[in-house]
């Protein structure tokens, strides 16, 4: 809270119900001209302090939120242990298996600077609001329609894809692809839409994948 403090002013809005609960509504507003988003809106759980509900509002429409994401049902119960049970299909052998869990002793923290570190074909300028984040040799068409493929030329760690007919990746930072193709925006009333090919992609809360 006191990070985000220092280019957003926070507030505490009017009480509020989401998916049954009573839920409080934390409020973030930019102090910047700089962005797209006008504000966003945090509905938190008045009982567990869980996030129940995001809404982000455009510069460009005040009334109606540009992104909702919510439970419309939720539950903290513990889960009836009969959800576990298993039976084994007939002819079946079973076996136990215990699985050692890992040891806090053997986790060593990070250098600080890896926290700050970025891949190689990534570079990161501005701050707060403001950042924008630059990626080359992305293939912004094939991320956008869901095509597991483009993701391998995304600089960083491993990436899975749980979808029907989806692969597991592992992104390369030296990995070279084609040039991404980005679509130009196709006049109101038109039946075809044209594509270029870009260089470089930059994204940032103003220009959401802008070519170069």
């Amino acid at each position: 809270m006191a990070y985000a403090g220092l280019s957003t002013d926070l507030s505490v809005g009017t009480a509020t119900q989401v998916a049954g609960r009573d839920a409080y509504q934390l409020g973030l507003v930019p102090r910047t001209d700089g962005t797209l988003v006008e504000r966003v809106l945090v509905a938190v759980d008045a009982e567990t302090s869980t996030p129940l509900r995001v809404q982000v509002w455009s510069t460009q429409d005040a009334r109606t939120p540009a992104l909702e994401i919510g439970f419309t049902d939720v539950s903290f119960e513990a889960p009836d242990g009969g959800v576990l049970d298993f039976s084994a299909p007939a002819g079946a052998s079973t076996r136990e298996v215990e699985v050692p869990l890992p040891d806090p002793a053997d986790h060593r923290p990070g250098r600080a600077d890896a926290l700050t570190a970025v891949p190689e074909g990534v570079s990161v300028s501005g701050t707060g609001w403001e950042t924008v984040v630059a990626v080359d040799g992305v293939d912004v068409a094939g991320l956008l329609a869901g095509d597991p493929a483009s993701a391998a030329a995304l600089p960083g760690v491993e990436r899975s894809f749980g979808s029907a007919g989806a692969r597991t990746s592992t992104a390369s930072s030296s990995a070279r692809t084609a040039p991404p193709v980005c679509r130009r925006s196709t006049p109101r009333g038109s039946t075809t839409s044209s594509r270029r090919r870009c260089r470089r992609v930059v994204c940032c809360p103003r220009r959401c994948c802008r070519c170069s």
